[in-house]
């Protein structure tokens, strides 16, 4: 059986994923339901593919936007950080199950990443989960009112520090543009992954981590960011907005309020400036006695899907070290494409086919 190669990005904003068949993202949100509750979602919403329902170990579950619709007290990115519960399983296994297509048994090398804080501590154990002994993980999906049953074996999962997807994704670009290996492999390359729960630094020569705790870290992140202007929203406005409204908010500079539109376009670039500073000045506390040494800096992840934040943090750097930083080509999706390729290289090395 020809082997599938994909990488997994296990946000706490959204779980993206990536293969040859299919490319894609979906909300990081997840309730268990019962199933009549399953039954009536997907009666009532037979027409809408962002409508997820999951059947897994005789168990229903609710993923996506329509959590935050109907179900907005269960619509917290909350899974912990030791990602050992079966709400993060099922987000891994229902993200694997749709980028493999429309294969209904299959086998598969996924990579996938962890925080630069949790990666020693849990790579082992989250290797062994998904691993499964082995044995294939079964899972139905119901999208659109059509159930689509996967029986998907996971051959091999390679489990990396989450700036690395980033990395081996800035190395093909430059060797598709007439580099070799030879001009990357001694680059020392600082990566400020900033996501959703986690800020993720890590420091590269060529593919090679630097082994420092002082260089490698994680610090504050989106979620900081969207806290930020909740409580600003309600000083301003006395209006309470949960975390999905916020996230919207942050996107279109609008929010809304007793059936009008507000403007909170200056209140969203205030919360944008206080965190950026918060988190350059610990960039740059780090990694003070290493500056002079980078070959190049680069901001990438999720967070940075709002340009705004993007443009502010670079100003930081120029202004506050005098380093002229890089936002990586669809920042969002720059590890989870990292990843597929170092999935697809395993593929290549071990003989298997695609």
């Amino acid at each position: 059986m020809d082997k599938l190669g994909i990488g997994i990005d296990r946000g706490y904003g959204y779980t993206k994923f990536y293969s040859k068949k299919i490319k894609g993202k979906l909300p990081s949100l997840i309730v268990k339901i019962s199933e009549e509750e399953a039954e009536e979602i997907i009666k009532n919403n037979y027409q809408d593919k962002e409508v997820i329902i999951v059947k897994y170990e005789e168990k229903y579950s609710l993923i996506g936007k329509k959590v935050a619709q109907i179900r907005p007290k269960d619509a917290k990115r909350d899974l912990r950080r030791t990602r050992d519960n079966i709400k993060e399983k099922i987000l891994f296994l229902t993200a694997t199950a749709i980028a493999t297509g429309k294969d209904e048994e299959i086998e598969v090398i996924v990579t996938t990443g962890l925080p630069t804080d949790d990666y020693n501590k849990r790579k082992q154990a989250y290797k062994k989960e998904i691993y499964n002994n082995g044995k294939a993980h079964e899972i139905e999906l119901f999208i659109k009112g059509r159930s689509i049953k996967k029986k998907i074996k996971v051959v091999e999962i390679s489990v990396e520090n989450q700036p690395k997807g980033t990395i081996v994704n800035l190395i093909n670009k430059k060797i598709r543009e007439g580099k070799i290996w030879e001009d990357v492999k001694n680059e020392k390359v600082a990566v400020c992954d900033i996501g959703y729960n986690t800020t993720d630094l890590s420091v590269y020569v060529g593919k090679d981590i630097v082994g420092d705790e002082s260089v490698n870290f994680s610090t504050k992140a989106m979620n900081t960011i969207i806290r930020d202007a909740q409580d600003s929203i309600y000083r301003k406005y006395g209006i309470e907005k949960d975390e999905e409204e916020v996230i919207e908010g942050l996107k279109t500079g609008k929010i809304k309020a007793r059936g009008r539109e507000i403007d909170i376009s200056e209140l969203v670039k205030d919360s944008f400036l206080r965190k950026a500073i918060e988190i350059t000045d610990e960039i740059l506390s780090n990694w003070e006695g290493m500056l002079d040494s980078f070959d190049e800096i680069y901001l990438t992840g999720g967070a940075l899907e709002n340009n705004a934040l993007a443009i502010i943090l670079q100003d930081l750097f120029e202004k506050k070290a005098r380093w002229k930083v890089n936002v990586v080509k669809n920042p969002q999706i720059a590890n989870v494409y990292g990843f597929f390729l170092i999935s697809e290289s395993i593929i290549q090395t071990k003989g298997y086919t695609s």
